[in-house]
């Protein structure tokens, strides 16, 4: 099982841990940054892990990075389309750090709840009347 999974994992490369690298100078292992990965490369990757969700594929979301900091931003509809976005992309390789700035603009709005309340609650006289 542990020899199928590398191959996996290295092929993909979201969930792989982080690299030990050689510090010079200090003889220790320390874990490489984030920042090795090119922006460019960050982004496509956020946009492609954004698109793949079924939750939030059809959203429109923007991703920008910089330094393995990745911003996301735009709208939704839902909160927990909001949080899928982020989660899309924190695991991702080269990703330190998300900058959820994505808004939840509900798709009804109070007037045409209060508009679908007040038919319901005549045609419910109405029915009551009737009886």
């Amino acid at each position: 099982m542990e020899q199928t999974r590398q191959p996996l994992q290295q092929a993909f490369n979201v969930f792989a841990p982080p690299k030990q690298v050689a510090e010079p100078g200090v003889g220790g292992k320390v874990p490489a940054h984030a920042g090795e990965r090119a922006d460019d490369t960050l982004v496509r990757s956020a946009r492609k892990a954004i698109q793949d969700d079924a939750a939030i594929n059809e959203q429109p979301v923007r991703c920008n990075a910089a330094d393995g900091v990745v911003t996301l931003s735009g709208t939704v509809a839902w909160f927990y389309q909001r949080a899928q976005c982020d989660l899309a992309v924190r695991y991702l390789r080269g990703v330190q750090r998300v900058v959820n700035n994505i808004e939840v603009v509900p798709v009804a709005n109070a007037s045409e709840i209060q508009q679908r309340m007040r038919h319901a609650q005549l045609e419910q006289a109405r029915t009551r009347a009737l009886l």
